[in-house]
């Protein structure tokens, strides 16, 4: 098996990103056999499921990578502005990635891949859905309600 570091198991696989070779690797989750591997930008690590694909935020190129988990291919690279990930999820709608480097909060619409910077949270590391809001944790806990795409 790949050196592995995010994780997350949907589509009847399970996907790992690994940062060292700039790959996404998908493991059929009943036979534990390496069925694709996927070449992406700088440094995927953090990865979800959610409205149909995979998503992954890279660590050194300031994207999120759509995957399509029909093709196995990268369907969408959606510019972010911010570098040192620290988290993304699905939830309320939409695809969040929080990063640590001074970029706050980033909202995806996943239907029609753009972004649009958050603001108000500070530095962010680890992201939750739940309770009617989304959560985000770095030096401060913040919650959000999940605005309508603005």
């Amino acid at each position: 098996m790949p050196l592995g570091h995010g994780v997350t198991v949907a589509f009847g696989s399970v996907w790992v990103t690994g940062a060292a070779k700039d790959q996404l690797y998908r493991i059929d989750a009943a036979t534990n056999e390496l069925v694709a591997t996927i070449n992406l930008g700088a440094g995927p690590v953090f990865i979800t499921a959610g409205f149909g694909s995979i998503w992954v935020v890279e660590l050194r190129d300031g994207v999120v990578q759509r995957i399509d988990p029909e093709t196995n291919a990268v369907i969408a690279t959606i510019a972010t502005g911010g570098h040192r990930g620290g988290d993304i999820i699905a939830g309320g709608g939409y695809v969040w990635a929080s990063y640590y480097d001074g970029l706050p909060l980033v909202q995806i619409n996943p239907k029609t891949n753009q972004s649009q910077i958050y603001a108000g949270t500070g530095f962010g590391d680890g992201l939750a859905s739940g309770a009617g809001s989304i959560w985000i944790s770095g030096r401060t806990i913040a919650r959000i309600s999940p605005p309508t795409w603005r």
